[in-house]
């Protein structure tokens, strides 16, 4: 049984008993029958799964409109060569960098508050991951907007508010919770740029960080180069 239809069951009889006792039995029953049926339809609504069709429309953050996503690894480890040294105030932390051919890794903020590279355990107060995913194996997606797709579905029963939406060939969602993530790629590229953050001002620098080091089209398009 699951925790929604254990909460109506545990619940239903207090309905019943306390608020109509047996002064509308007929009544008292449809409402305990409600209680079941809306809790399970809630939890049926969670668990459905986003596929690239259900994904609505709705236009990037503001700090990605118009950001050019390249294809080429070359051009894509250009972009991670500009990110700045700086940012939100904060320096950047010694670990990271390309840790092989399809995934690099910043950090920016304090390190001593965060743990040492050899221990770590969360995730400093900027962070920003490029990585290819179509080369991590069978079990996971092969393009960036499919990988927020996965990645959305996996997450969608956690704690905190999850928006996703698709804008043009990009696929983007948005987590905050404890902390904020950003995500988003084209469903005919296999590259994927997350972004966390302590703060929503912190993710909006890193944003705008990001969308600097890769350039940004006249057209406000967000495309392929």
């Amino acid at each position: 049984m699951s925790a929604a239809l254990e909460r109506a069951w545990a619940w239903g009889p207090f309905v019943v008993n306390r608020r109509l006792q047996m002064v509308y039995p007929l009544s008292a029953a449809a409402v305990a029958l409600a209680v079941i049926v809306a809790a399970c339809a809630g939890g049926a609504g969670r668990q459905e799964q986003l596929t690239l069709d259900s994904v609505m429309y709705r236009s990037l953050p503001a700090e990605l409109t118009g950001v050019k996503l390249p294809v080429v690894s070359a051009d894509v480890i250009a972009i991670a060569g500009k990110l700045p040294e700086q940012l939100a105030g904060q320096g950047r932390l010694s670990y990271g960098g390309w840790q092989s051919d399809d995934r690099f890794v910043a950090g920016w903020g304090d390190i001593a508050a965060w743990g040492a590279p050899s221990g770590v355990s969360g995730a400093p107060p900027v962070q920003i991951v490029i990585r290819r995913v179509d080369a991590l194996g069978q079990q996971t997606a092969e393009s960036g907007g499919v990988a927020v797709i996965t990645d959305a579905n996996r997450v969608v029963n956690i704690a905190g508010r999850l928006e996703i939406g698709r804008d043009g060939r990009v696929v983007w969602s948005r987590r905050s919770g404890s902390g904020y993530t950003v995500a988003w790629g084209r469903f005919d590229n296999p590259w994927l740029y997350v972004v966390t953050a302590a703060s929503e001002r912190n993710l909006s620098a890193a944003l705008l960080a990001l969308a600097g080091a890769a350039g940004t089209h006249a057209s406000g398009q967000t495309m392929l180069h």
